[in-house]
């Protein structure tokens, strides 16, 4: 589809007139009239159509109108910002695909490093699929996907932002304590996050290698959850050491090292290539960088 057809449904979606939507592009009536015409073959839906005096939007046109007037205003700034880009003068909206506890943790930080330089620009935090992001980030839905990852796609890039290590939580007079060890640790029940409410945790792996198997009672969408319901309850959640020690700050919770041995991991950002060499995309990512360091 030629660009300046959706230039103009941008503009026939906010002004509901031909005439006034020709004028806030600067193009002629007739000429609006026809690119209206082309835009109804295109999406096979009138798009408008008459209402009293004006022109109402079809269900598919307000369906279209935010993303699209999103889309070029980003497009926009993209244009606009690819020569001597300045941050504080910059209106850009960034979107961070990730996990709840990084926005937690993270991004307190960042946005106070992006506020200083940028004040106008935006920043949108998402809930991180590993299913989706490589589609999303292809897609430009998403600026930056922040999570662990195994090797890129060839189409995207990927940092290594920071590494993290697993350690337990729980409640501080838990009776596992009294003996904390391998069989107290599966004997006890556990609390997993996991966003699909599936699937089983890293840990469990290291544990089959020992033909132990834990028994996960409560299973929870959100990490933020799982300081509450490991003071407030027998569950042990195993979790990463930077989120454990957020929990122990707020909670009557005690972080204990795992009673089996698991490796360190690490915690990339990935983007896609074609914004590799965008100054503002650049400029963002070292901010993500450092406020994660």
């Amino acid at each position: 589809m030629d660009l300046n057809l959706l230039v103009a449904l941008d503009a026939l979606l906010a002004e509901q007139s031909v005439t006034r939507a020709a004028e806030r592009i600067g193009v002629s009536q007739p000429a609006m009239s026809q690119s209206l015409a082309r835009l109804r073959t295109a999406f096979d839906d009138p798009l408008l159509v008459r209402a009293g005096r004006g022109m109402a939007p079809t269900t598919l046109a307000q369906s279209l109108a935010t993303p699209l007037h999103s889309l070029l205003s980003q497009l926009d700034n993209l244009v606009r910002e690819r020569g001597d880009f300045t941050p504080s003068s910059s209106t850009r909206s960034f979107y961070i695909a990730c996990l709840d506890h990084f926005s937690v943790l993270q991004l307190p930080g960042l946005v106070s490093a992006v506020r200083e330089e940028a004040p106008s620009v935006d920043i949108v935090a998402t809930q991180l699929s590993y299913d989706s992001l490589s589609s999303e980030l292809e897609r430009r839905v998403v600026d930056l996907g922040i999570g662990v990852f195994r090797d890129a796609p060839a189409d995207q890039m990927q940092q290594r932002l920071y590494d993290e290590r697993f350690v337990c939580v729980l409640r501080r007079d838990h009776p596992a304590l009294d003996s904390w060890d391998l069989e107290r640790f599966v004997s006890a029940p556990h609390g997993l996050v996991s966003t699909t409410g599936r699937g089983s945790g890293v840990i469990d792996h290291f544990l089959a290698q020992r033909d132990r198997v834990r028994r996960v009672a409560v299973r929870v969408p959100h990490f933020l959850a799982a300081g509450a319901l490991a003071a407030s309850s027998d569950l042990i959640f195993t979790l990463a050491g930077r989120l454990a020690a957020f929990f122990a700050e707020r909670h009557d919770v005690v972080v204990v090292e795992p009673p089996i041995s698991m490796p360190a991991f690490p915690v990339f950002m990935r983007w896609h290539r074609l914004m590799h060499e965008d100054p503002m995309h650049r400029w963002f990512r070292k901010r993500v960088v450092k406020s994660a360091r």
